[in-house]
């Protein structure tokens, strides 16, 4: 839920960015009627609505389509029924190329033979300058090693300017494939809802963004976003316990 500042006339594609994950270029808005609307990217449909609640200030909501992507919507509605998937319940073995489980040897193999450079961090991490394998945005991979296991790894997201777009983006995707977050901390308010405020107010302290999804396993996946050591940050942390050690987030 977002709440924005309405104009006499709302910039429909820009209130539909923050909701979807795509970028204000990427949205395609139809079916325009007073305040409701369908924004469509990346082949995906979001029904949209526009509420007043003050003067100068209104709520959107944007809500998936169920069976949104174009493929399905050729499709009989039984069809898209059939193949419509229930969250995952295991946890991810990998992430960006990288495998749980794997050795330092193998795991700079991987970096490595992508062309990226593959460096020592603190103790047991280490920083593969790019994703061998794309999450979808620019992303750095921080690697760590338990028991000369790998175990975790962050994803340091890169382009700043589209921090919220990518925060929003990975929530969905996430939800989609897991199920809603255990945990869930921060909400964006109108004076955070555009790319250059989202980062003035992560910088300031004054927002913070957390959803976790958790495993009986002790497997984990953190989304967050705040400011870090007085930097902002938006990072995507993918822990699976080996040997019985079970690390804290990187």
């Amino acid at each position: 839920m977002l709440l924005v500042s309405i104009s006499a006339c709302l910039d429909k594609e820009a209130a539909s960015s923050g909701q979807t994950g795509c970028s204000r270029d990427e949205v395609q808005i139809s079916d325009e009627n007073g305040s409701t609307w369908v924004a469509t990217c990346h082949g995906e449909r979001y029904y949209c609505s526009h509420v007043t609640t003050g003067q100068h200030s209104g709520q959107i909501n944007c809500h998936a389509a169920a069976g949104s992507n174009t493929e399905e919507d050729a499709k009989p509605a039984t069809t898209a029924v059939a193949k419509r998937a229930t969250p995952e319940e295991e946890p991810p073995n990998g992430v960006a190329g990288f495998n749980f489980g794997t050795s330092v040897i193998e795991a700079s193999s991987v970096c490595t033979e992508h062309g990226y450079t593959w460096e020592p961090a603190t103790e047991d991490h280490f920083r593969c300058s790019g994703a061998p394998l794309s999450v979808g945005v620019d992303a750095e991979p921080i690697v760590r090693f338990c028991d000369e296991k790998l175990c975790a790894v962050s994803l340091q997201v890169g382009s700043a300017d589209t921090w919220l777009a990518t925060f929003t983006r990975f929530e969905r995707l996430l939800t989609k494939k897991y199920g809603p977050p255990a945990h869930s901390k921060g909400v964006v308010y109108s004076n955070c809802a555009t790319e250059a405020q989202f980062q003035t107010c992560l910088a300031s302290g004054k927002l913070e963004l957390a959803r976790d999804w958790k495993w009986e396993s002790n497997a984990r996946i953190s989304l967050h976003a705040g400011a870090n050591s007085n930097a902002p940050q938006l990072q995507v942390i993918y822990v699976r316990k080996q040997r019985g050690v079970i690390p804290e987030a990187l």
